[in-house]
């Protein structure tokens, strides 16, 4: 059985936020988008909608598919959406010790978890196109 789970690529001002993930969660220090698995019964923007209100505590409009990346190994899809936030910036996440705003050219230089960085020329893309006129 495949697990699928979703990753808000949440724009702001030409930047996306990237959270690293806390000491004492898997993948300790990488960075990722956040996000979470998918309940039973859940479309993909109900849970990205409740992982971020549980995570970050901030609610978001989720947008169009920047793509899906499978798990080399493990039964696992990751669905990346573009994301808006709707009530003001994060403070602070449930999962994650560090949370940080980064520009098209400061993408590449984080140590990212494993499914994430196939997503990363779809998000360079995104914010190209954001700092456009």
């Amino acid at each position: 059985m495949t697990i699928e789970v979703v990753a808000a690529i949440i724009s702001h001002n030409g930047q996306v936020l990237a959270a690293r993930r806390a000491p004492h969660k898997a993948d300790a220090g990488l960075w990722e988008f956040p996000g979470g698995k998918v309940e039973a019964g859940e479309s993909h923007a109900q849970a990205l909608a409740r992982e971020i209100q549980e995570e970050l505590g901030l609610a978001i409009a989720v947008g169009e598919s920047l793509g899906s990346v499978h798990h080399p190994i493990k039964p696992v899809v990751m669905h990346g959406y573009h994301c808006q936030l709707l009530d003001g910036l994060p403070q602070r996440s449930s999962d994650h010790d560090q949370l940080r705003w980064l520009t098209s050219d400061e993408l590449y230089q984080l140590d990212w978890a494993p499914l994430d960085p196939p997503l990363l020329v779809a998000v360079a893309a995104l914010l190209g196109g954001l700092r456009q006129p």
